[in-house]
């Protein structure tokens, strides 16, 4: 390595190799570089060692600290301090905890009723219980982080255009939401195709885990382009991957609506509100013209051959069809911005009234869609058109709520309980959790040697399960693959803020963190770490 330094007249090359042993011992400590190779002639500075990098300590400590493991432990397991009132969106973690556990509740049923079993009389129960409906019409609860990666992101940016004046780089955004979405795709993607189907043998190890391998392997380049709910979904590499290329298709639609509100906040609302509206209209318009369900139908054929049902591939992944939680979650910043403005406060009935309607809402929303599983039920094009609009709007309403609420100081104990400080962790590790947690019930299922008998508490052992074992691998991704990058992604395109920061990266101005929240960057993710960087946006 090469570093010119200006001395005095007066100091001798012993003085210059001095300085510049003081300097770099500490990065000769961390970089094992062997310091007994520096020559200082009276002309030039060079070392003997021919590694590369740059002396200033401080820019090289987010590469040497986001290569340790124990460190990158300390900043996932990082929180406000104790004692300290929750902050603006620290209970955006614990939102995200609840609705990643809601996530393995809805998929373990369908994986292990869609296994063999002896008593087949529990599935058809299943099926035609009242109280089953919660899970039945569960498939809006991803749409909570749509929402919040729609909320986070025109917050970040309303809350960087306030500090800096700087024009917002809409490329580098782009940058950096895939910088943050593809690395840990791609791993999980590789392992499917070549690690997993090695990891165990069955009678359904062909049927399952194979299928899963030969996709990966032709079509593996849909998921490093975010394209595979377009290009053969009926393919697909990671059933669960479809989330990552909406999310994204996502964001590359809400960025230049964020921007414009920035820059012409009337003419951007008009904008905001016509995509809105048209993403209500798409969703109400094929699904009558082409006689579609309005939600996906868990019965056993669909679950056994899932990328080739109809529904699936029409209704539930199709970016067109889920951008509107989106859209409305930028709804919830603009107003979560106006009322920390404006100081908005509300009485405390008003406040205890409005959590009890949200949460009465949420359950409506899931246990109205029984009406569409009943024995005998009419299909009607008009009905299925009507709920798979009402239903999105429902859900986003009643969780604007739950984040508005908190991040204006309405949060109630209910807000409390989703900012506790042990739920920051579990909040950053969604994404990876997101993307491992299929591959625990594939594997069990596959390696079933003989049927079961499926109870309530078999689903409920087993989700605990899937659970714990998918954040386990989640915190391994975090520390050896998400927080490492993140730090050279600082390195080599620079801090998400234009003031730069001192900060850890994901630390916001109120100390929140994103994913992903607080204050959050707009490239950023609700199903990732609430990490990077002053004003850090989710997805």
């Amino acid at each position: 390595m090469a570093w010119g330094i200006c001395l005095p007249a007066t100091c001798s090359s012993a003085d210059a190799r001095d300085i510049l042993s003081t300097h770099l011992e500490p990065m000769r400590r961390a970089l094992q570089v062997d310091g007994s190779g520096i020559i200082v002639g009276e002309v030039q500075c060079r070392t003997m060692d021919p590694r590369k990098v740059d002396l200033n300590p401080e820019s090289l400590k987010p590469m040497t600290k986001g290569q340790v493991s124990i460190t990158n432990w300390k900043w996932l397991a990082q929180s406000r301090p104790p004692g300290e009132p929750p902050r603006p969106f620290d209970a955006i973690h614990g939102i995200k905890a609840c609705t990643m556990y809601m996530v393995t509740v809805g998929h373990r049923p369908f994986t292990s009723l869609g296994s063999p079993m002896f008593n087949a009389q529990f599935m058809e129960d299943f099926f035609t219980r009242p109280e089953t409906a919660i899970i039945l019409g569960g498939t809006v609860i991803v749409d909570t982080f749509f929402f919040m990666s729609g909320c986070l992101l025109l917050y970040g940016l309303l809350e960087r255009r306030a500090t800096a004046k700087s024009l917002i780089n809409i490329p580098l955004l782009y940058l950096r939401r895939y910088l943050r979405l593809a690395p840990a795709l791609m791993l999980v993607t590789a392992f499917y195709a070549t690690l997993f189907p090695r990891l165990g043998m069955g009678p359904l190890w062909e049927q399952h885990i194979a299928q899963e391998r030969d996709n990966c392997i032709n079509n593996w380049w849909a998921n490093l382009f975010m394209v595979q709910t377009f290009v053969h979904p009926e393919e697909m590499c990671l059933i669960q991957s479809w989330y990552v290329a909406v999310e994204f298709q996502a964001f590359l639609l809400c960025v230049p609506v964020a921007v414009l509100i920035c820059r012409h906040r009337r003419v951007g609302l008009y904008a905001l509100t016509f995509m809105t509206f048209l993403c209500l209209l798409i969703p109400f318009i094929l699904t009558i013209v082409y006689n579609l369900d309005a939600l996906l139908m868990p019965y056993i054929p669909v679950i056994q051959n899932l990328a080739k049902d109809p529904t699936f591939l029409n209704v539930y992944i199709p970016t067109y069809m889920r951008a509107t939680p989106y859209f409305i979650g930028m709804f919830c910043a603009l107003a979560i911005r106006w009322a920390n403005k404006n100081r908005f406060k509300l009485p405390k009935w008003l406040v205890v009234m409005f959590h009890v309607c949200s949460f009465l809402l949420l359950l409506f929303v899931c246990y109205s869609s029984w009406i569409f599983f009943r024995p005998g039920a009419p299909k009607s094009a008009l009905a299925s058109a009507t709920y798979a609009v009402l239903a999105r709007i429902g859900w986003s309403l009643g969780i604007s709520w739950q984040i508005f609420a908190p991040a204006t100081g309405h949060g109630w104990w209910i807000g409390q309980v989703f900012a506790w400080r042990p739920m920051a962790p579990f909040g950053r590790l969604t994404y990876g959790a997101f993307l491992t947690h299929v591959g625990f019930q594939l594997h069990e299922v596959a390696t079933m040697a003989t049927p079961r008998n499926v109870t309530v508490m078999y689903l409920v052992r087993n989700n605990f399960a899937d659970f714990i074992f998918s954040y386990f691998i989640a915190m391994v991704l975090f520390l050896c693959l998400e927080s490492p990058l993140t730090s050279l992604e600082r390195i080599f395109i620079g801090p998400s803020n234009s003031r730069g920061s001192s900060r850890r990266p994901g630390m916001a101005p109120n100390g929140t963190y994103s994913h992903g929240g607080g204050s959050q960057t707009p490239n950023a993710h609700p199903l990732m770490k609430f990490e990077r960087n002053r004003v850090e946006n989710s997805h």
